[in-house]
């Protein structure tokens, strides 16, 4: 199930965020498919945050280490290098530089959590996922 039948163009609309402390944050999304990139776009604007989308988990590597990203959501299942080996290496270049990177990903088999952490990653989210649960997570990493 793809969290954009869970999170429609309208509840974006109608979503009101809280005040936060995060507002303006750089955040990357590394996401293979269009519907949920055009949705995140319209998410993270609703939320105050910066977004800058990649597609693949080598495009993400290659954004993380050069840009100055506070926080990260990799899909699991891209095309080139997957959201694990992405992670693993922006982990091995960047060591404790590295921006949080949260598994965002349909995967929601037992034991997908366990081995995304085991892989280095810093926190898991299964899809879909609710603006409320969204706005909670990026307060809850990013200290402005």
């Amino acid at each position: 199930m793809d969290y954009v039948q869970e999170i429609t163009e309208k509840t974006v609309r109608a979503f009101t965020p809280t005040a936060n402390n995060s507002a303006g944050s750089r955040i990357l999304m590394a996401e293979d498919n269009l519907v949920n990139q055009k949705l995140a776009k319209l998410l993270f604007r609703k939320l105050n945050h910066n977004v800058d989308i990649v597609s693949n988990g080598r495009e993400a590597v290659e954004a993380v280490v050069s840009g100055a990203y506070d926080l990260v959501f990799m899909d699991i299942q891209m095309p080139q290098l997957d959201g694990v080996a992405a992670s693993q290496e922006i982990k091995k270049v960047m060591g404790e530089e590295a921006p949080v990177i949260i598994a965002l990903t349909a995967n929601a088999m037992q034991g997908d959590k366990e081995k995304y952490l085991e892989a280095g990653m810093d926190h898991y989210i299964p899809k879909p996922i609710s603006m409320k649960d969204l706005s909670n997570y990026i307060e809850q990493y990013v200290v402005s």
